[in-house]
């Protein structure tokens, strides 16, 4: 799938040339970012397989890559990766330019698929639902797809602000993905200091919501 670079994309390139805090490139507000993280660790474990769609600069996969045993970063920008790799490097893990709608490089599938804060980047439902499908078809039987979005109401309303502004219900591109459904949906309020700074005011999660959604065993989604 070839597209032209649309006005998203320009945003992330220019970010990822002019931003010089790695921590604030994907998102100003780095304590709410690192909350974010924290609920997204929890579920990683040692021996799994990971990909991370979305990935920005790496900062995100500094952190994931330490809870897993291989993790695939990916992101659309060119120049995002680029930054990645020269300020992150490669462990146990690979940046990969790619997009998500028709992804061409992956080696899947995984225990995990993480998407931070992505979804509000693609412009329609058609689109949403190319990425769900992709991200399924990524996630092995009995796998989970962990998505984060940022709506305090959780994904009902996060669904509905979608629509209002054209890009249409998260949730039905959801449930039009083969293989796919939803085990959890919750927003997650939980107060706590962020570990970088021990003096940090106490955050809450209010402005995110975290769905975790698994992969049926016997469903079938080409890769």
């Amino acid at each position: 799938m070839t597209t032209a670079k649309t006005s998203t994309d320009q945003h992330w390139s220019q970010r990822a040339a002019s931003v010089a805090n790695d921590a604030e490139v994907n998102l100003m507000d780095v304590f709410q970012r690192d909350l974010e993280y924290d609920h997204v660790c929890q579920h990683l474990t040692p021996g799994m397989t990971a990909l991370e769609v979305g990935c920005g600069n790496g900062y995100s996969t500094l952190r994931f890559r330490e809870l897993v045993k291989h993790i695939d970063a990916m992101d659309y920008s060119e120049e995002m990766i680029e930054r990645a790799r020269a300020r992150v490097g490669e462990t146990n893990n690979t940046f990969i330019v790619d997009d998500i709608r028709a992804p061409r490089h992956l080696r899947g599938p995984y225990d995990t698929v993480i998407c931070v804060r992505v979804l509000i980047n693609l412009a329609d439902l058609e689109e949403q639902r190319l990425a769900f499908r992709s991200m399924a078809a990524a996630t092995r039987p009995g796998g989970l797809l962990i998505l984060v979005e940022g709506y305090r109401d959780g994904s009902p309303v996060c669904s509905r602000t979608s629509s209002r502004y054209g890009t249409g219900s998260i949730s039905a591109a959801m449930t039009s993905s083969p293989g796919l459904s939803i085990r959890c949906s919750s927003v997650q309020k939980t107060s706590a200091t962020t570990r970088n700074s021990a003096s940090a005011p106490k955050r809450s999660l209010a402005n995110s919501t975290l769905m975790i959604s698994s992969r049926s065993r016997g469903s079938k989604a080409s890769f």
